[in-house]
């Protein structure tokens, strides 16, 4: 055996995404999206791979240097959907015969493809779209009745509503998400839904003649912005019914296989309330009437809010799936740490666990038997790999499919993060993990990069952190842990810090932090404290609340509460969670935003951001460097061109290197 070496920066350009398994209606194939780095392009691309369960061949379905995205089955078994660039003038959904054969463009308008699902016997496609703007009127661009308008003639934008952009910038088309039919055989499309309000979900009965949908109809769509109701089209007559009342939001929806139920994901929290509650899972009469809650006495979140770097963050929320003869829903969530797979009665109860072992479900399908379920799945030591589940009487066999990302393991030295439980002072009890450097000798005392996630209601926990490794490669031990405000340990843990950022956050870090201090093989004069969005803020905040750590690294971070309301493209969003509105609680808000405690910092600190980022937009790095300079403090400040919020999972392969080597760089060389 070849001796192993530690992992490097370069190693993440080797690794395969995989991504969304879907398994075919008979439960024998499987078909997944499979990414890989172009360090040539400085660019991804991502293809369809297919896996034949009775003999595990696995090969290689769409070809190209492109993306073929969200492969979707027809019921029948026949095609696949799934969403592409390949062709330039061509974008959207296009499909393919299973047994292969050509791709063809089927829905390309000009616009933006929302969801997409197919009807029960193949011959429709389902999905929301919102068209793209109109030109600008030509009176506004010239004088020149012959002037012809372009492309590239739009030197501005009209806006009347918020929010009014996304998170990497681009403004919102004006119209909104409705629904439409598309009639494979004719390519005649229908539009369903006309009215002015987004609609999303769509999930068609087992008879094909319903449509449910979920959509948020007030008439204010700020002050109601928490809330949405589920809907139901009668696919004849077109006429719409709304069958919730509770206020929350749904999402999620499933129809029974009688079509007499509806099930959903969501939550009832007061009005206000929503950041910090837990998703749960309820069912509803088709035609409308008494809401039940299936998912009882549960402390987990459902769907996977865990944080990684070596896959996309999708925070999707997968609908649930029948299984035992349709007496139990399957659904994954999020739970100290892990995101697994649970099942509950469909009449209720308390979810129980369906497999073993401390890993993540990043996604998961099922076949129409409900007996056969392909999963993505990963660990801390482990990437993503497509799993097969299958049904024997009351367990299930567990079947790995692919290995893409196996050379980790095999070649270099990555270590297990030691799982660490503590009660704080308030008798909080607070998860947390402590990442080792290979060799590791409790004899000697090690430098520790203390990693803060973002969210704030996110978690960190089972799933492979390429910056983690990468930082215990050379030297350091990592610590990450989920103070109050994370997800997955119920709602009264998550709640707290929402109009408190800094306040029982900070304390729990650190307490945790001295925990591990205490263990005796921690130096605690080369302490670094480091974190991207609210990671990136709470380490603003950090380093004007204490000069313990020797050096910081803040990422797309936050530093003015009240700039970051106005900036964002998140906007009144944080109306929960910084506690109030910028104008009338003006006090609030300076007591809790790092710009207005800067004087107090005394640790070195590298701020990193990117310019096209509009969800912590770049103003907030600019403001905090400023200041620091101002005031003579030891900062640096590096802007990343053309880079999103995303840089660190999806940036370009060039930047996300000098990310990772700019920070340990400026880690490096902090005295």
């Amino acid at each position: 055996m070849s001796k192993k070496r530690n992992i490097t920066i370069d190693d993440m350009f080797r690794f395969k995404l995989i991504n969304s398994p879907e398994i075919s209606p008979d439960g024998e194939k499987i078909v997944f999206t499979y990414k890989w780095t172009d360090l040539k392009e400085n660019t991804y691309y991502s293809n369809l791979y297919m896996a034949y369960l009775k003999t595990d061949r696995v090969f290689r379905f769409t070809y190209g240097n492109h993306n073929d995205l969200y492969p979707l089955w027809s019921p029948d078994g026949k095609h696949i959907l799934f969403r592409t660039d390949r062709d330039k003038e061509k974008k959207g959904l296009w499909i393919i015969p299973c047994d292969g054969g050509e791709a063809r463009p089927l829905i390309t308008d000009k616009g933006s493809i929302g969801e997409y699902i197919w009807s029960p016997d193949s011959k429709y496609i389902y999905y929301t779209f919102r068209k793209s703007d109109d030109p600008l009127p030509l009176e506004h661009v010239s004088n020149d009745p012959e002037y012809k308008i372009k492309d590239e003639d739009h030197p501005y934008s009209v806006i009347d509503e918020i929010p009014y952009k996304g998170k990497n910038g681009q403004i919102k088309a004006k119209g909104k998400f409705n629904i439409y039919s598309f009639e494979i055989a004719t390519e005649k499309k229908q539009h369903l839904t006309k009215e002015e309000y987004d609609d999303f979900n769509p999930c068609i009965s087992h008879d094909g003649k319903k449509l449910a949908f979920c959509s948020n109809r007030s008439d204010d769509h700020i002050e109601d912005h928490e809330n949405n109701d589920i809907y139901v089209m009668d696919l004849k007559t077109k006429k719409v019914k709304k069958i919730t009342e509770k206020w929350g939001m749904k999402t999620g929806l499933c129809w029974s296989k009688d079509d007499k139920f509806i099930f959903f994901t969501g939550h009832h929290a007061p009005k206000g309330m929503s950041a910090p509650e837990h998703l749960k899972i309820y069912k509803i009469p088709s035609e409308g009437g008494k809401v039940t809650l299936l998912t009882k006495d549960f402390n987990g979140y459902v769907s996977n809010m865990l944080i990684g770097d070596t896959r996309e963050f999708d925070d999707i929320v997968q609908q649930p799936m029948f299984t035992d003869k349709d007496k139990n829903i399957i659904f994954c969530a999020s739970y100290e740490g892990g995101c697994y797979l649970y099942k509950v009665s469909t009449e209720g109860g308390k979810p129980e666990r369906i497999e073993e072992g401390r890993h993540e479900i990043v996604y998961y399908s099922m076949d129409k038997s409900g007996e056969n379920i392909a999963i993505l799945r990963g660990d801390m030591t482990n990437l993503s790999e497509v799993y097969h589940y299958k049904k024997k009487k009351n367990t299930w066999d567990v079947k790995k499919l692919t290995s893409y990302n196996d050379f980790v393991l095999k070649e270099t030295t990555v270590t297990e993060p030691e799982e660490i439980w503590i009660t704080t002072g308030e008798g909080v009890k607070l998860q947390g993990w402590l990442l080792k450097p290979p060799k590791f000798d409790p004899k000697k005392k090690y430098p520790l990069i203390h990693e803060i996630h973002g969210g704030p209601h996110i978690l960190y926990g089972y799933t492979f952190f390429h910056e983690m490794q990468y930082f215990a490669s050379k030297g350091y031990c990592v610590l990450f842990i989920n103070p109050r405000g994370s997800k997955g340990y119920g709602t009264e843990f998550a709640a707290p810090i929402d109009g408190h950022w800094g306040g029982p956050d900070f304390t729990d870090q650190m307490e945790f932090l001295d925990h591990v201090i205490s263990l005796g093989y921690i130096d605690k004069d080369r302490l670094f404290v480091t974190g991207g969005s609210y990671g990136g803020y709470m380490t603003n905040w950090v380093v004007t609340q204490t000069d313990r750590y020797r050096g910081a690294v803040s990422h797309r971070s936050v530093s003015n509460c009240a700039t970051v309301f106005g900036v964002s493209s998140g906007c009144y969003h944080f109306e929960q969670n910084f506690g109030g509105v910028p104008w009338r609680d003006a006090q609030h808000y300076i007591d809790r935003s790092p710009l207005y405690q800067v004087e107090n910092v005394k640790t070195p600190i590298l701020i990193m951001h990117s310019e096209n980022d509009h969800l912590t937009p770049i103003c907030e790095a600019e403001q905090f460097f400023v200041a620091l300079k101002y005031l003579k403090k030891k900062a640096r400040f590096v802007r990343f061109k053309s880079e999103t919020h995303e840089l660190s999972r999806g940036g370009k392969p060039t930047n996300r290197r000098a990310r990772l080597d700019l920070s340990l760089d400026w880690i490096k060389n902090c005295k």
